[in-house]
């Protein structure tokens, strides 16, 4: 993945030449006056701006144990650990979120950005499936779904018709509010629910079930009637092409998660998903309200009632992700079409059997908080708990500064050095470049060029670059110093990146116009100067 720099400097390039190849013009002049007007601050893009991401709290008591303060199951500190929670600890607002679900409340998670809130809706999720399916209480098994798609022809065949033991349901639905936010997740539910630990782990302590996650969203493959022939033949070859770019991809962890496996937990189609509904259902609240009016998809309602009435203590999770961006006269379409959803379930919002999760950048605190809650989902107000995560207070610096440590700094920007994770936390930490970052930010986002000042002051920006070198290996080196479990802390920043479109480019009339600039001067120039403002004339 690229650092704030990198991937500024890469998606400048790209817009850039996305730009010239449909508007290329003849004269190499005029492609590098327009050039020099659209790639500026303030052209095609502003500077960057850094915000320095304190740290949350852990909770000081190791996964094991905070878990298992929390009410989990035993079972899921070893299969979180497997692909869902990659540090030895959790976030204190993580655990309490699960503490509160344990106990059968209503959570609402409203950390800032990469405060993993994820976590906090999986860890509930999962220890309800895990508690579920244990003690052999999911017979039977799940074998691998027919690879119907291999053969020339054929009719379609459901990916989990061979599985016995346990009834297909949604135990949890996942609503975002835009497909983006949908395919973000399911890399994460891969990582979580389809490695090949995990599938070992479930071979061994379930029998070979799985935690079937499936997108049902109008990327889904495939629409129409599973018994129509040319419909069989689209999802045949998509299934096919699928399959090829899983076996390209092997096991190379750079890139695995971003593909589906074929014969694994995630559900394969629509089809799949409406013949055996899916443990956790994702999917965007457009499409969710297209599901419950469709015939198609009622029995993915019914089989999930069914397994409601089957037993009172199964519990339907409902997500929420980005509440904050139900509001107004959207926000009431979503918290009816919830409403709507349980009814078809056969529950009510303040029923024992559901259970409502959210996330959110940011929730008004107090009564009125809790009173939106109410109103959005059903539930009484009392029934939320709210947990906002702790901020650590920034560790005091060591008197060390990046400038300091600036020619190794740039020997990184330069790919001089071959720095491994444990190198790049290293030269962090001696710089002491978080608390540097910290105190040049004040818990503010600032512009990268001061920044770049703060910490490298006097250092030169090479050409048209937006930073200097040591500030681009300042970068690289918290990139490449990753999740490192080193001591001594390393910084974590967020880059805020601005582009636009390009409104239009103005020319003057005149080609023998005495405005433009000597390096674009030619004498087969039909247009005089370029301006990227409408004007009357050149020269006001």
């Amino acid at each position: 993945m690229a650092d704030g720099i990198t991937g500024f400097e890469r998606l400048r390039k790209d817009l850039l030449r996305y730009y010239d190849t449909p508007f290329k013009v003849r004269l190499d002049e005029v492609m590098d006056e327009r050039r020099s007007l659209l790639d500026r601050d303030g052209g095609l893009w502003r500077e960057p701006w850094i915000e320095v991401l304190r740290d949350y709290a852990l909770t000081g008591l190791g996964l094991d144990q905070a878990l298992k303060a929390a009410g989990a199951p035993p079972d899921l500190t070893q299969f979180a650990s497997l692909g869902l929670i990659e540090h030895p600890d959790v976030f204190k607002h993580q655990q309490q979120a699960l503490q509160s679900a344990e106990a059968g409340r209503n959570v609402v998670v409203s950390a800032g950005t990469g405060s993993g809130k994820t976590e906090a809706f999986l860890l509930p999720i999962i220890s309800a499936l895990l508690r579920e399916s244990g003690d052999g209480a999911w017979g039977g098994g799940s074998p691998p779904g027919s690879d119907w798609w291999k053969a020339d022809k054929g009719a379609w065949a459901a990916q989990r018709t061979a599985e016995t033991g346990r009834l297909p349901a949604v135990r949890a639905l996942l609503v975002y509010p835009m497909n983006a936010l949908v395919e973000d997740q399911l890399v994460r539910l891969r990582r979580s629910l389809d490695s090949d630990p995990v599938r070992a782990w479930l071979d061994e302590f379930r029998n070979g079930h799985r935690f079937y996650f499936g997108r049902y969203t109008g990327r889904s493959p495939v629409s129409g009637d599973s018994h129509n022939k040319n419909r069989v033949e689209e999802l045949r070859e998509l299934m096919r092409e699928a399959s090829r770019r899983a076996d390209r991809i092997g096991d190379d962890p750079e890139r695995r998660f971003y593909l589906p496996r074929v014969d694994g937990a995630e559900m394969r189609s629509r089809w799949d998903m409406q013949s055996h509904p899916p443990d956790i259902l994702i999917s965007n609240h457009s499409m969710l309200n297209v599901m419950l009016m469709r015939d198609k998809e009622r029995p993915i309602f019914e089989q999930t009632r069914v397994w409601l009435r089957e037993d009172t203590s199964n519990v339907f999770h409902v997500v929420v992700d980005e509440l904050h961006m139900h509001r107004g006269t959207a926000g009431t379409e979503v918290a009816y079409l919830l409403r709507r959803l349980l009814h078809e379930l056969g529950l009510k919002p303040d029923s024992d059997q559901v259970r409502f999760i959210a996330t959110s950048a940011s929730l008004e605190s107090g009564q009125r908080g809790l009173q939106f809650l109410a109103d959005f989902f059903g539930a009484r107000s009392d029934s939320f708990d709210v947990h906002e995560g702790e901020i650590e207070i920034p560790q005091q610096g060591t008197g060390a500064n990046p400038g300091d440590f600036r020619e190794d700094f740039e020997r990184l920007a330069h790919g001089v050095s071959s720095a491994g994770a444990t190198e790049a936390h290293g030269l962090l930490v001696a710089a002491n470049a978080a608390g540097a970052m910290d105190a040049a930010c004040a818990g503010n986002a600032v512009r990268l060029s001061v920044l770049d000042a703060a910490l490298f002051p006097g250092a030169p920006r090479e050409g048209d670059e937006v930073a200097s070198k040591p500030m681009v290996g300042l970068f690289h080196a918290m990139d490449i110093a990753g999740t490192h479990s080193g001591e001594g802390r390393v910084p974590r920043a967020r880059a805020h990146l601005f582009f636009r479109n390009v409104s239009g480019i103005w020319a003057c009339t005149d080609p023998e116009c005495p405005e433009v600039e000597p390096q674009f001067r030619n004498p087969e120039r039909t247009v005089g100067r370029l301006w990227d403002q409408p004007r009357h004339r050149c020269g006001d």
